[in-house]
Parts: C-alpha cells; structure tokens; sequence
C-alpha cells in the first residue's frame, strides 16, 4: 500500500507537471499573440480567455498593458457585441495612415429629425495603447463593458449620437500614433458632420484607462495646431492638416494622465529599455504624453472618475489632473468610488457610490454640458 501510496503520488505529480507545462505553453501562446497582433494596426482577434485575479502594476501597464486576460473579437461577429447597445450602427473609416485603414463604429438614433444634427460623444478604449478594440463586447453585469453599454444606451435613447474609435497600437506604431489617431477620429466626425447628421460643434470625448488619456489629450489639445490625418468630404488621406477646434466636454475614466508616474518606475526597474508603447522614454516625451501638461484657463468641463482602491492608474494621478484644472478656474467634477479597484471592480466591499450611481452621473455630467450652446446649434 506505501509503494502504491508513493506510486500514486508520483502519478499525481507527473500529472500536474504536464498541466503547468500546458499552462505555461498556453499563457506563452497568449502572449505571443497579443504581442505580435498588436503589430497590426486593428485590434488583436486572438482569444486568450479569462480574467487575471490580480491587478497589474504600474510597469506592467507600461509593458503589457491594463486590459483584461482576453483579446477583443472581430467586429464581424455581431453577437460579440454588447446587447446593452441601442441604435443603428455604422463603420465609417475616419483616416488611412501607415497602411491602416483605421475606422469607428457610430451609433445613432434609429429615427433621426430632417435637419437634426446630433450631438456627439466619442469614446476611446483602454488596453495600455497596445490592445483592444472600438467593439464594445458583451461583459459582466457592473463591469467596464457594462458601464460604457448603459451609457451609450441612455446618451444614444436621449438623442445623442456614440462613436467608439480604433486606433492604432502599439508596438508596431509607437506613441503619438495613438493620439494622432484619436484627434483625426475628432476632425473626421467634424468634417463630415453635415452628411452623419452631427453638431461639429457639440462633441464630448470619454475614454477609461488608456483611454481615458486620450480622451483627456483631446479634451486639453485640440484648440491648438495638432497632427493629425488631412480630411476632405470626398475621402480620406494623411498629410499634415491643423485644426483649432474645441470640444465641449470630457469624462476621463481612471485614465493615466500623468506618464511621469509609469516612467519613473520603469526607469527604476529597466533603465533606458525602450517601452512598447512609447519607445525610449525622455522627459519631453513624458511631458508631451502628459494630459496634466496641458491644462489651462478656460479648458472644457471634466468629469474625472476614479476608483479609490485602483493601483494601476493610482487616485493620485486623478486628484492631481483634478487639481490643476481647479487651479486654473476650470470648475473639473471629481467623482471617487470607494471599494473600486482599476475599472471599478470592486474590492473590500461594495463600490460607494453604486455603479448604476456612477453611470447616471456620466450621463447626467454630458446631458448638461455636452449640448451646444445657442449660437453653435447648427442643422443639416
């Protein structure tokens, strides 16, 4: 019997060595595809599957990235996308650059006015600037994808129009790529905003994580002279074009909005290793990557949503954004969730405030300002 005992064990052992072998072959295969299909300029198709039961830290955000174990699926499978969604759903590409053909998906209201013009709310995804996808996939109830569904579902039910971008991502195309991109979706949704039924002038960006950089980037930059993809009504192409154009509102979910906090711990653990989002790290890339370099009077409303208990984008980074937007006089709105980890799952307890709360202030936040004022209503 201790022979068999020992025998068995042996059995057991030899068993789970091939489990963690396969384990280890899977989650190998899984890296490889995240990393080389982030060389192309959509999304990554690859299903890797699961949810990693611990947050990532902040370098790991800087190396592989914030999202979620899985890849987001290809857009032409309609059942991947979020139920939640109302409204008729168009792709439109919005710019041709470096061979990438990069597009959005806009929803709208299935019954749209003659001479309606709609305003707008452009949403960019999270994944560390190396994955994810514009398609807003099915989730769990109170999840990431939850929240950007219910909120689409109440803009898009109140008259409002929701454009979710792809852009390209990293390794292959390396930063400004991505937020030369967010700005180019920007000025194609303006300059084609007669034929989609659009307010030019009524635009609101929101993004979480990743994200929600850009959307703050948008938000702070897009009065001045920026890079971004030429835009005719007849097509698109990708020469230098500038823009002075201003954006009503911003909702910034939890994004890292001052790279100076990533940068010092990658320093710290690889020296002058370059990223793979950003390349060699300087300090004015850093400040140029930075959304709280950019602040000053008279930027757009924000609304800044933070988990309390995140410890990938930290709340320090959102209190400093929300700071100095105060300091300048521009009135920012700085909702903190109690028992919110990065994208506000919950830790140590339920979140406080609700996360129907949460989303109700969202929208509440763009009902109010991301309407056109008087004088910039327009009809098509």
């Amino acid at each position: 019997m201790r022979r068999g005992s020992i025998s068995e064990r042996g059995r057991a052992r030899s068993r789970l060595r091939q489990v963690l072998a396969n384990t280890r072959l899977s989650a190998y295969s899984a890296f490889i595809a995240c990393t080389v299909g982030a060389v192309a300029c959509g999304p990554v198709f690859a299903a890797v599957g699961g949810t990693p039961s611990h947050p990532q830290s902040p370098v790991s955000e800087l190396m592989m990235g914030n999202h979620q174990g899985y890849a987001k699926p290809s857009p032409l499978q309609t059942s991947v996308w979020n139920p939640l969604l109302v409204g008729s759903r168009r792709t439109l590409t919005y710019e041709d650059v470096d061979g990438c053909r990069e597009t959005l998906y806009l929803f709208e209201p299935v019954h749209v006015n003659p001479g309606q013009a709609l305003p707008t709310v452009v949403y960019f995804h999270g994944g560390s600037l190396i994955s994810g996808s514009a398609v807003i996939r099915k989730g769990q109830k109170y999840r990431k994808e939850w929240i950007i569904s219910e909120i689409e579902r109440s803009l898009v039910n109140d008259g409002f129009a929701f454009a979710s971008v792809n852009y390209r991502l990293a390794p292959k195309y390396k930063w400004p790529s991505q937020i030369d991109d967010a700005k180019a979706s920007v000025q194609y949704l303006q300059a084609h905003a007669s034929s989609l039924h659009l307010n030019p002038n009524a635009i609101t960006t929101i993004g979480d994580s990743a994200g929600g950089a850009l959307a703050s980037l948008v938000g702070l930059t897009m009065q001045e002279k920026t890079k971004s993809s030429e835009i005719a009504d007849s097509g698109t192409s990708n020469p230098t074009n500038t823009s002075n154009t201003s954006i009503r509102a911003v909702v910034d979910l939890f994004g890292p909005v001052d790279r100076s906090y990533y940068a010092d711990k990658w320093l710290a653990k690889f020296g002058s290793r370059p990223t793979p989002a950003f390349g060699v790290l300087t300090p004015q890339l850093i400040r140029d990557a930075s959304a709280v370099s950019y602040v000053r009077s008279g930027d757009p409303p924000f609304l800044i949503v933070q988990g309390k208990q995140d410890p990938v984008d930290p709340p320090r980074l959102s209190l400093e954004l929300y700071d100095k937007l105060q300091a300048q006089g521009d009135h920012p709105q700085l909702l903190l969730v109690n028992h919110a980890s990065h994208e506000l799952v919950p830790v140590g307890g339920n979140p406080s405030p609700s996360i129907p709360t949460v989303v109700q202030r969202i929208v509440s936040f763009i009902e109010q300002n991301g309407q056109a004022s008087d004088s910039q209503q327009v009809s098509v």
